[in-house]
């Protein structure tokens, strides 16, 4: 989950088949810079707030759906590794907001391509 319109419906589409199977939803946050010197501190506590926002907006999301949640981060790793250790700790399913990317092959990203090539458990994209 970050923020954009495709990762939240990805969340709502994981959200729901969690509640018809009576099964458990862990959110992922990745954020990247949080912790380099280059970042300077208003930067750093506006990408905070923004993290806030996304994990508050999912737990809403959860409740509403009635389905327990559990909401981790991983910070200063590419998307598709945090994506890709969490997967490994034992999860049935992974959903994943992604968006076509402009070609004539369908390609959904580099985190997308990493995931699916590497996952050890099943994905399933969401696109808008």
């Amino acid at each position: 989950m970050n923020g954009t319109d495709v990762s939240r419906r990805a969340v709502e589409v994981g959200l729901t088949l969690a509640r018809a199977s009576d099964a458990h939803v862990t959110a992922l946050y990745v954020t990247r810079a949080s912790a380099s010197p280059a970042t300077s501190p208003p930067r750093r506590l506006v990408m905070r707030r923004n993290e806030s926002g996304v994990l508050k907006d999912i737990a809403a999301l959860a409740e509403r759906y009635d389905v327990p949640l559990r909401n981790t981060t991983r910070a200063d790793m590419a998307p598709d590794q945090a994506i890709l250790r969490e997967a490994g700790r034992g999860y049935d399913l992974v959903v994943l907001g992604v968006s076509r990317r402009p070609g004539d092959v369908l390609f959904f990203g580099n985190t997308a391509a990493a995931v699916l090539e590497r996952s050890p458990t099943l994905i399933l994209f969401v696109a808008s």
